[in-house]
């Protein structure tokens, strides 16, 4: 189980003594990123602004004036936006699976958007120029009830100079407000913040710069059935996992 509580919470607390005295163990392997960084968006507009760093705002405002343009997509996009995502993937060492993988769930929360009585919903955000041919960055956010999720983002080289990434993440805290989000969830911080070789140490600093706020959660709990076969499958994970993001890395663009 990978429980959606915060650690210190009293939910939590409460939760973390209930799986131990119920022999429940915290799982080596936490598949899922266990913590991750929210902003609160119940305060208006220049409550958010308020909460970035300067810098953040610079480039939000810079991207806007260097013509980097939000819209959003629809079904017919969603092609160009994988090839973003397999770029982005190649860049930054990550395993990807199929378009059509990531076609159905995509098409299910956009199909989804359009029922006004579905409390789920999702937006594809795409970052383009006026002189770029194809989307330059682009992200897309699943919502459920009053949170939002920014779960696969996308970006070039092209026009990286131009910010847009500042400007499509403050977009979609936008768009999550107008559709009735009072929490935006960054998806992914670093499993403990002073350790500066983590790997999320990066994308934190931009979050952060965007006016998140640290969460940590209880992370996912294993209960073992099979004690070999599960010390196996732990040894056993880490290297498949490394070889996937190898592979990733070398896999060769789609036509």
């Amino acid at each position: 189980i990978d429980p959606n509580v915060a650690v210190d919470s009293v939910a939590g607390l409460r939760l973390q003594h209930t799986l131990f005295r119920r022999g429940w163990t915290l799982s080596p392997e936490q598949i899922q990123i266990k913590n991750t960084a929210i902003t609160d968006l119940t305060g208006d507009e220049e409550t958010r602004l308020a909460e970035m760093k300067g810098k953040s705002r610079y480039n939000l405002r810079l991207a806007q004036r260097r013509g980097i343009q939000i819209r959003e997509g629809t079904a017919a996009d969603l092609a160009a936006f994988y090839a973003l995502y397999e770029e982005t993937s190649r860049r930054d060492g990550f395993a990807i699976r199929s378009f059509d993988y990531y076609a159905a769930v995509w098409q299910g929360y956009l199909a989804a958007e359009t029922d006004a009585a579905n409390p789920a919903g999702g937006v594809l955000l795409l970052a383009e120029h006026p002189e770029e041919s194809a989307p330059v960055a682009g992200l897309f956010l699943m919502r459920y009830g009053t949170r939002a999720w920014y779960f696969y983002g996308a970006s070039s080289e092209r026009r990286r100079r131009d910010m847009p990434n500042y400007l499509l993440q403050w977009e979609a805290m936008q768009w999550s407000r107008r559709a009735g989000c009072t929490v935006y969830d960054w998806w992914g911080a670093p499993d403990q913040l002073e350790d500066e070789d983590d790997r999320m140490q990066g994308v934190w600093r931009f979050k952060q710069s965007m006016g998140a706020t640290f969460c940590d959660h209880v992370g996912a709990w294993d209960f073992v059935i099979a004690p070999p076969l599960y010390t196996a499958y732990l040894q056993a994970m880490p290297r498949v996992l490394e070889t996937m993001r190898r592979v990733a890395g070398k896999t060769p663009p789609s036509a």
